[in-house]
């Protein structure tokens, strides 16, 4: 077919289907204008569809702004190898409430994973300070890993706000110290943070502008991880919710929940936009894509999902349908 054929078709496809569509190679609706546009039209209709692509068709359609926020993409598992459960994995900040999660998805997967800790020495993980070179330095001489997941550093906007430098350096410049060490297969937890959040939902390339310390060591740490490693993965991530250990990191969920139990008071506001994501989602997702050998940035909770999404909320509307009340 010409273009235009295939755009007529589709055309009779949304003016006429009532059942769900299924659409090979999706990613084809980028290769013209006038497929963009039947494609924009496609998904503003109540119409269930489901596209297949791969993962330079999973590129092209997320990198698309025009479709920020407007597709929801889903990885197929895939099996574990007898190569792949023999490689060597570090979970650098496994005694947090992503890392813990990492740690456990990535245990179950492959034979070999040790992961790290720094203040919760009592996790029975191995000790880490990634503020210093030659702790970084001796860790990875030590453990001689095959793949890393950085799921340290700091992660409050408060904390980085008043700790300066060295929030630069646990989100940055540690990142550097371990590529000095390491040439494996490296994933970047970063933040929709690096975003100033004014015209949202953003897609992988849209122009990172971050308004707070905590965003800048951020973009500084995915610069550092282009840079420095070869076929990185970044992950930008949105809020997360879910549950660890009864001693895990307190959340905007558990937080809410806890109030509400006990009867106390939270200050929200109704003018956030946020996209949760369950803590146990990012795992597999980040799993999968190791598995997969996948490179480059994925966007998780804002503007592109490799899980099943969640509708956006407002801090105060999440706490309403938490206490049953109409928002």
């Amino acid at each position: 077919f010409s273009f235009g054929e295939a755009a007529n078709i589709i055309e009779q496809m949304i003016n006429f289907s009532k059942e769900p569509l299924l659409i090979n190679k999706v990613d084809m609706f980028l290769e013209s204008d006038i497929l963009e546009e039947k494609l924009l039209k496609l998904i503003s209709e109540p119409i269930s569809f489901v596209g297949i692509t791969d993962f330079d068709g999973y590129r092209k359609l997320e990198g698309n702004e025009k479709m920020a926020g407007k597709l929801n993409f889903l990885i197929g598992s895939k099996n574990v190898s007898t190569e792949d459960r023999s490689k060597k994995v570090v979970v650098i900040g496994a005694s947090g409430f992503l890392g813990g999660k990492i740690y456990e998805t990535f245990s179950a997967r492959f034979d070999n994973v040790a992961g790290t800790c720094f203040s919760n020495t009592d996790s029975g993980f191995v000790f880490l300070d990634v503020t210093s070179k030659d702790s970084i330095r001796e860790f990875l001489k030590r453990y001689t890993p095959d793949i890393i997941i950085y799921a340290a550093g700091m992660a409050s906007v408060d904390e980085s706000a008043d700790a300066g430098e060295r929030a630069h350096i646990m989100n940055a410049d540690c990142i550097r110290w371990i590529g000095e060490n390491f040439n494996g297969k490296f994933v970047y937890i970063s933040s929709d943070y690096v975003f100033n959040g004014e015209n949202p939902p953003y897609a992988t390339y849209s122009k990172r502008h971050p308004l707070n310390n905590y965003g800048e060591t951020k973009l500084e740490g995915e610069n550092i991880t282009e840079e420095v490693f070869e076929d990185a993965v970044i992950i930008r991530l949105s809020m997360l919710y879910g549950y660890n250990t009864s001693k895990g990191r307190i959340t905007v969920g558990t937080a809410n929940i806890g109030s509400i139990i006990g009867k106390g008071e939270l200050q929200l506001d109704n003018e956030q936009v946020r996209y949760p994501v369950l803590v146990d989602d990012v795992a597999h997702s980040i799993l999968n894509i190791v598995l997969y050998d996948v490179s480059g940035i994925s966007l998780f909770g804002e503007a592109v999902f490799l899980f099943p999404r969640i509708e956006k909320n407002t801090i105060v509307d999440a706490r309403m349908r938490l206490e049953g009340k109409n928002g």
